[in-house]
């Protein structure tokens, strides 16, 4: 599907915006969501702490004028092969690098987050919390993310959460298997697998976090229009709930 068409269905299906991966083509996609009204919440981009390796995206300053004052998350995803996956060896490296995003990114208001990726660097949903601390900047923040949180052998969301609230920037969830080893298991629709997504979702609204929850639907199978539907339809019931049992 070209931008526009799926902008569309997402503005069809009753989604108030989308992630976008990178840069390229972030114009048409921009364009596109502001036809249909939508929003662009996030951007998802890499971040490199090797010294000789580019250290981010060269298209970061042309994309900073794209999405300026528009209160996008730029979603770090963050790599190394000095360090092991949450070493604290590399602080050093990545609060330098997220301090010199931060500035070019302030005068546009947009924010900025290490995305807690499995493998990666910056792996937990902790390393987002504990980088973001240590930049020190209020366009700074941490993510949590359902999926990745399951495959490092999360257990306790509530704690994580707690201690997540002051630098929370961004909340993805989806269906997912409580136990589950690969992402077929872990990235499911919303109503499926036998994590209580709902439960989540009630935390993370008690905690009084108001900003943008995703949904994750890397690798679903089958066509966009079916499984976002459903997940749509899955998220409806849910918040329905969550207006009625926060209100008693």
């Amino acid at each position: 599907m070209n931008p526009d068409q799926r902008v569309a269905l997402l503005k069809k299906l009753g989604y108030d915006g989308m992630e976008y991966n990178g840069f390229n083509g972030l114009k048409e996609i921009v364009d596109a969501l502001d036809r249909h009204g939508l929003r662009l919440f996030t951007i998802y981009t890499p971040v490199n702490l090797d010294e000789g390796q580019a250290k981010y995206d060269p298209k970061l300053k042309e994309s900073l004028e794209i999405i300026k004052d528009r209160d996008v998350v730029l979603e770090l995803h963050v790599h190394s092969t000095k360090y092991k996956k949450s070493d604290p060896a590399g602080n050093g490296r990545a609060v330098a690098i997220l301090r010199e995003m931060a500035d070019l990114a302030a005068p546009k208001d947009v924010r900025l987050a290490i995305y807690p990726h499995y493998g990666f660097w910056g792996e937990t949903v902790e390393d987002s919390i504990r980088v973001a601390e240590k930049v020190n900047r209020p366009n700074v923040g941490s993510i949590f993310n359902l999926c990745h949180w399951l495959r490092v052998g999360g257990k306790d969301y509530e704690s994580v959460l707690a201690k997540a609230k002051p630098t929370l920037f961004a909340v993805s969830v989806n269906g997912a298997e409580t136990s589950g080893t690969d992402w077929k298991a872990l990235i499911q629709p919303l109503g499926r697998g036998g994590f209580d997504t709902y439960s989540l979702l009630k935390v993370v609204k008690k905690a009084g976090y108001d900003g943008p929850i995703g949904l994750q639907t890397y690798g679903v199978p089958g066509a966009p229009q079916m499984h976002l539907g459903q997940s749509m339809k899955a998220w409806r019931t849910m918040t329905r709930r969550l207006v009625y049992e926060l209100d008693k």
